[in-house]
């Protein structure tokens, strides 16, 4: 995208200069006739990205910087075009000093050719072009209808995480025994590599699409390493069934890391008040109707459950 406009003006400068025309009028004319086709280009490119580096949710926010560096290089791109390549062809070029390349035209060769024709075949049946051009628009809209529409799609990376959430109040001491027994069983499963576990809270940020855990001393977090990415639905189920047979108590789901952020939950409700306890009573009300009707798995609420504190009385 950043030399695209570049390469059509020195095209259109070299070829010319080569044939011994004058080199200033070249220059001249180039820079005349491809400064606005290529703006318009630019313009449609980062117009395209627009949508995706405005939107005001989790997409827009981590993809904000790609959005900004298209405009940026493609805005280069064409103000570089129309000012130093104009400046450089004509320091550089030369006429040839060979009679037959001054008289040999430079789109003779077959791909220029081919698409002479084409173009001229095309502006002659310009309704059947476009005829062809909705249907195929048309045929694209069908076939696209059975793909699944996901912006961030799981990454194809030989790991996977898996989140346990002990009941709030545990020992740390609680949960590395957990870690441990937990580790071993994943340990023991055909295809692991290696495991990590990262006990009351989330590690550094080891890839962009990480979101570490705040600090909780009932949270544990395993890394597990696989010899084939296929093999990640069948061990995260298995260990689904083992956690929820062997360790009931711990709220625990099995997860892909995504290409995009990591929003936590596919399914969040946010319940704000000033009442502490009808804010817990609604949110135990939502947790129970999504477990109930929809079988989801590792439902929280980040306030977790209540646990004994001691405040000492001073006078």
């Amino acid at each position: 995208m950043l030399n695209g406009n570049a390469i059509v003006v020195t095209q259109s400068i070299k070829a010319r200069i080569e044939a011994g025309d004058d080199k200033l009028t070249v220059t001249r004319e180039a820079v005349g006739q491809n400064q606005w086709p290529p703006s318009g280009a630019t313009a449609i490119a980062f117009i395209t990205f627009a949508a995706i580096g405005l939107s005001e949710d989790a997409t827009g926010e981590f993809c904000n910087s790609l959005f900004c560096v298209i405009l940026i290089s493609l805005a280069l791109s064409w103000i570089t075009a129309i000012s130093l390549t104009p400046l450089l062809c004509y320091l550089m070029f030369s006429p040839s000093t060979d009679p037959a390349c001054r008289d040999r035209d430079p789109y003779a060769a077959l791909p220029p050719q081919f698409y002479k024709k084409t173009l001229i075949i095309s502006l002659r049946l310009q309704w059947g072009v476009l005829l062809v051009t909705q249907g195929m628009f048309v045929a694209a809209v069908y076939g696209f209808g059975p793909v699944r529409q996901k912006f961030f799609p799981p990454a194809t990376r030989p790991q996977f995480l898996v989140d346990a959430f002990l009941p709030a109040g545990a020992d740390i001491k609680a949960s590395e025994r957990f870690a441990a027994k937990v580790g071993e069983f994943i340990k023991t499963q055909p295809g692991v590599k290696d495991i990590s576990s990262l006990i009351g809270g989330g590690g550094l940020r080891f890839l962009l699409v990480y979101s570490p855990d705040k600090p909780i001393p009932a949270f544990v977090q395993f890394l597990v390493g696989v010899d084939d990415s296929e093999k990640i639905c069948g061990l995260m189920s298995t260990i689904h069934t083992y956690l929820d047979d062997k360790h009931p108590s711990g709220n625990a789901i099995a997860k892909k890391s995504l290409l995009g952020p990591d929003v936590g939950g596919r399914v969040q409700t946010r319940f704000s008040g000033r009442d502490p306890e009808v804010l817990r009573r609604l949110s135990a009300e939502a947790r129970e109707m999504i477990t109930r009707d929809t079988g989801a798995v590792c439902v929280h609420y980040d306030w977790r459950e209540r646990e004994a504190v001691i405040r000492p009385d001073l006078p």
